[in-house]
């Protein structure tokens, strides 16, 4: 039985001031990659938690993981905190 590398993607939603789009759109661009990288293979999402930052680090992961799970089909959902 060979055993394929599997590959996910960590997010972390920051939105630092050189860089600063409208959270909206940003969220909506980062569901989007999730939904194209599953269908390149990708087989996992991570999303990581941090609280107090400025430039919008999540503070809770869970809400979205959510949508993530409604978007996409059979991406694994995980937590980075």
């Amino acid at each position: 039985m060979t055993h394929l590398p599997s590959f996910g993607l960590w997010y972390d939603f920051r939105n630092p001031l050189p860089w600063q789009r409208p959270f909206g759109q940003m969220y909506a661009e980062y569901l989007d990659q999730m939904v194209e990288a599953e269908r390149l293979g990708y087989r996992s999402v991570w999303l990581s938690e941090h609280h107090f930052c400025e430039d919008g680090y999540t503070p809770s992961p869970l809400p979205i993981a959510s949508p993530t799970g409604q978007r996409t089909k059979e991406m694994r959902i995980g937590t980075n905190i």
